[in-house]
């Protein structure tokens, strides 16, 4: 036997198990109730979803229970998902109230259908989260490569930023050997010398309150003359700016607990 069939033969038990247990899934998201019957559910679901939560929260990290309760959580809240899909597809859709209202609410279903694609996947994400270990490193080690931390900004409010540039200023690496810098693109030559004078005074003072920022947290401020080409115009311009050995850009990231200093 190939190792292509010796896997499908292994992993067929645990998929038959699998599939056999989206049959009460079906069953519960499908039932016929009541309006009584529908709140009772609905109500005692959310509180076992909240009961857990609080529960996981009070759990120390490498208990055993973590990941069956993590299973709960995402499962009860799928299963509400998928019965309230249910009946929004055989209860509510607009068939028979002429076109413009049936194409507007299947528009709303369509929708609605995006988010709950988005839902899935950020449970598939969640449902069992990859633990990294941090790698061991020398940080008194005088080779260790130079970094410039990113932070590209457009619209953000400063006390939106401030925040992140905080925790950047805080990793727990050689002070020397990295410099954060905000990349305001919010605060270019072409916004402060807008026609309009009310954008141009607004662009002119979140320049000047994020040189600031940078100034008090230990950041560096830069800026360029045009917004050309979005955020990648952004970072491609600092990236002729800086001398950096390394580049990260910080805007999305999620920072560990062992990442910084505080």
């Amino acid at each position: 036997m190939g190792s292509a069939q010796q896997t499908l033969a292994s992993a067929w038990p645990s998929g038959f198990w699998w599939l056999l247990s989206l049959l009460p899934l079906a069953i519960f998201v499908s039932l016929p109730l009541s309006e009584e019957g529908q709140t009772t559910i609905a109500f005692a679901l959310l509180g076992a979803l909240s009961l857990s939560y609080f529960w996981r929260l009070r759990l120390p990290k490498d208990s055993v229970l973590l990941p069956w309760l993590r299973l709960f959580l995402v499962f009860t809240s799928l299963a509400l998902a998928l019965r309230y899909f249910y009946w929004r597809a055989t209860e509510t859709l607009p068939f028979g109230y002429g076109l413009a209202s049936s194409l507007a609410g299947l528009l709303l279903f369509a929708v609605e259908i995006y988010g709950f694609v988005t839902f899935v996947f950020g449970h598939f994400i969640n449902a069992q989260p990859l633990q990294r270990t941090p790698l061991p490193c020398d940080l008194a080690d005088p080779a260790l490569p130079t970094v410039d931390v990113f932070v590209p900004t457009y619209n953000e409010d400063p006390s939106v930023l401030r925040p992140t540039i905080l925790a950047a200023t805080q990793m727990l690496y050689p002070k020397d050997r990295f410099t954060v810098w905000i990349l305001d693109d919010g605060g270019t030559e072409q916004k402060c010398k807008d026609k309009d004078p009310v954008k141009a005074a607004a662009a002119h003072r979140r320049a000047r309150e994020l040189q600031d920022m940078a100034a008090e947290l230990g950041a560096r401020y830069l800026t360029r003359a045009r917004n050309e080409h979005a955020k990648a115009g952004n970072l491609n311009h600092a990236l002729t700016k800086t001398s950096g050995t390394l580049g990260f850009w910080c805007s999305t990231a999620i920072t560990f607990p062992h990442a910084t200093s505080w």
